[in-house]
């Protein structure tokens, strides 16, 4: 049997502004989960958090509503990774993605198959060449055996050392190899299938901030914002500007960042670089 969620908060005199304000959920995700309104709720790894936070609020068990919400999300077309795009764009953004990040092994293969394109080009020149040296070696013997007097046992002596040559240049001709460079491809490979997912980061304003965060060097959000919540996703590590800080409350994958060591004492204002899942230092302007 579903839990009334609005019942029972009602009975033990619960407002909804007092369960926001202790739980840092917005008033409309409240109000969504008690109505069971899936489609106003935010992104699902943000979304289920709630719904936990929520039902351990009131000593609820979680797992029937959550289930109604996986239900949701299957007739919503939702893959298993919580990810709203079609297949086929899916397909299209993780290959750009994939070119993107490994520009510098596909640059290395371009490279590889250019020398090796070289490599046989020449080759295949320096292979004519030979095959074309015992004429002229025979031409320079006889333009020496026309101006020399040379014995008849000479001259049988140079025509087999010209037939030897002309087998050993055939044996090299025919055991020549162009060398083989072994490459480690399943090393390569097993690199290269390392992906990195991003980090989701929320934010939740109550009343108004100015927010600036930064994911190596690149700016994601530097704006003034209200009242509401707020999402963005990077790579990190991440460079966060938080002008009111208590107004303000970050997760980072579901996990509250603990900021406050950072505020100035003198202002709210708070500077921090949060990497590997730590505040771990302090910038000062």
């Amino acid at each position: 049997m579903d839990p009334d969620i609005k019942k029972i908060r009602s009975e033990r005199e619960i407002s909804l502004n007092e369960i926001s304000s202790k739980l840092n959920i917005p008033k409309k995700f409240l109000l969504a989960i008690e109505g069971l309104d899936f489609d106003q709720l935010p992104a699902p790894i943000f979304a289920k958090s709630q719904i936990n936070k929520y039902c351990s609020f009131l000593d609820l068990d979680s797992s029937i509503i959550i289930d109604k919400y996986n239900e949701f999300l299957k007739e919503q077309n939702f893959s298993n990774n919580d990810e709203k795009f079609e297949p086929s764009e899916s397909f299209f953004l993780n290959l750009i993605r994939f070119l993107s990040e490994r520009r510098l092994t596909i640059l290395s293969l371009i490279i590889f198959s250019l020398i090796t394109l070289i490599f046989l080009t020449f080759n295949g020149d320096d292979q004519k060449n030979i095959s074309n040296s015992p004429e002229s070696n025979s031409l320079v013997k006889q333009e020496i055996f026309d101006n020399e007097m040379v014995t008849d046992s000479f001259t049988v002596k140079e025509e087999n050392i010209e037939i030897n040559m002309t087998e050993d240049q055939k044996d090299l001709e025919k055991d020549f190899e162009i060398p083989i460079i072994d490459i480690n491809f399943k090393e390569k490979n097993e690199i290269i299938s390392i992906e990195i997912d991003p980090s989701e980061i929320e934010i939740i304003v109550q009343g108004e901030s100015w927010i600036e965060i930064i994911d190596n060097e690149q700016i994601l959000l530097f704006e003034l914002l209200q009242t509401g919540l707020y999402e963005v996703t990077g790579y990190g590590p991440f460079k966060f500007k938080i002008g009111h800080s208590p107004s303000v409350k970050i997760y980072l994958n579901g996990n509250d960042i603990d900021f406050s060591e950072t505020v100035s004492q003198y202002t709210d204002f708070a500077h921090f670089l949060y990497k590997d899942g730590v505040v771990v230092e302090l910038f000062k302007d």
